[in-house]
């Protein structure tokens, strides 16, 4: 909290960056959030190279897949795609565990991964 109340970014090398990951069983949310605030609290990050960073550091193949489908060039457009992405897992796993029966006599259900990779 100190480093905002100073309003001073912290000096250490961007390769910082390159240790975070999203751990196995983590959330892709706790991910981003992390990402966030160290892409935040450094000085001199490049977006190009943050987001090539975040794709590289993701466990989810369909995320990845989706960002190097449709590349941002700003890291706010990355937060825009993963907080989309992330909205349609969840919507995913709820569906998922729901009892829920499908609609009688339709064979495909489009799922929301599929409708945002058709934009």
């Amino acid at each position: 909290m100190s480093r905002f109340l100073a309003k001073k970014t912290l000096q250490q090398s961007l390769e910082y960056l390159i240790i975070i990951c999203q751990e196995p069983n983590k959330s892709l949310r706790d991910y981003v959030h992390r990402f966030n605030a160290t892409t935040i609290t450094r000085k001199g990050v490049i977006d190009e190279w943050a987001i090539q960073v975040f794709i590289v550091g993701t466990t989810n193949k369909r995320l990845r897949y989706f960002i190097i489908r449709n590349t941002p060039n700003e890291l706010s457009n990355l937060y825009e795609m993963v907080h989309k992405f992330s909205e349609g897992d969840e919507v995913e796993k709820v569906r998922a565990n729901s009892s829920v029966p499908k609609a009688l006599g339709m064979k495909f259900v489009p799922n929301y991964f599929d409708i945002l990779l058709c934009i």
